[in-house]
């Protein structure tokens, strides 16, 4: 269950499967660990962070596939 103040990201596998000049993807592993460092960062931050380290991590390469990314936030329920 989300609870206010939750956040949730959701992506395309072409986030993950971003490759460096190795062919190695990106990973589950390694944007798990971004979103934790960057959980303070605030919702533009994270997406803005994400893509920045995914960029890096391909090094000018063109990705292969696209990546979309959302960032949602859980706020409280409101009586209408």
């Amino acid at each position: 269950a989300l609870e206010p103040g939750s956040s949730l990201f959701l992506y395309t596998d072409g986030v993950i499967e971003s490759e460096n000049a190795d062919g190695e993807p990106f990973g589950v592993e390694r944007l798990q660990e971004l979103l934790v460092r960057e959980r303070t960062s605030g919702l533009d931050g994270i997406l803005a962070r994400v893509e920045e380290a995914v960029r890096a991590y391909r090094d000018g390469a063109e990705p292969a596939d696209d990546a979309t990314m959302v960032v949602l936030k859980v706020g409280s329920a409101q009586a209408v």
